[in-house]
């Protein structure tokens, strides 16, 4: 009995030192060399999901409540896009579709004011062509999106549609309007990922 239980544990300890202690070293190693993995929302997201222990109930449900005001602020920047993309109809958005390689460099493509470098490039643009005027721009009456664009695409073509002056006037004073809104609704997302960011580096501190 006293000599199989010596041989079971020979057998463990070997498997630690040849197998489980090289491979466990390797990884605290790469661990160590590339650090905490960098903020993004959607690993916050993905930490909730899986369950993973993100701090108090308090805290949970505060996490909770930043994910909701940016899914909300989400939405409304779709709906503004899809808004802006309703204004055109299929053969101009073909056309500008078409043009977008002829556009010029982007404005704002290194500006850190800015959530991205689409909008405001949009807002400019259309100022320069039609000049300021601004008219409200209904809800979109749909909100499905052409299913090989994301909203960066869509919004490259809308810049595209102003810089080729393929709007009506009234209507290039409408998707002035909801630019304007829709850079609005991204700068508040900026500002909650900001506040969430701050919150998930106070948590793991404490």
């Amino acid at each position: 009995m006293i000599q199989t239980r010596l041989l079971v544990a020979a057998v463990v300890a070997g498997t630690w030192f040849l197998v489980l202690a090289p491979y466990s070293a390797d990884r605290i190693h790469k661990a160590t060399l590339e650090g905490p993995a960098p903020f993004s929302v959607q690993n916050v997201r993905d930490g909730l999901a899986e369950t993973e222990d993100t701090g108090t109930d308090s805290a949970k449900q505060q996490i909770h409540d930043f994910l909701a005001q940016l899914s909300t602020l989400e939405l409304a920047e779709e709906e503004r896009v899809m808004a802006m993309w309703l204004l055109l109809d299929p053969e101009d958005l073909t056309r500008a579709r078409t043009a977008v390689p002829q556009l010029p460099p982007l404005k704002y493509a290194v500006d850190p004011r800015f959530f991205e470098p689409i909008t405001p490039s949009i807002i400019r643009r259309v100022i320069e062509v039609y000049g300021y005027s601004e008219s409200p721009l209904a809800t979109a009456t749909s909100r499905t999106r052409p299913a090989d664009l994301d909203t960066r695409g869509q919004l490259m073509i809308l810049l595209s549609a102003v810089h080729h002056k393929l709007l009506r006037e009234d209507d290039a004073a409408k998707l002035l309007s909801a630019a304007i809104a829709l850079l609005d609704l991204q700068m508040e997302r900026r500002t909650v990922e900001a506040e969430l960011e701050r919150f998930m580096a106070d948590s793991s501190t404490n």
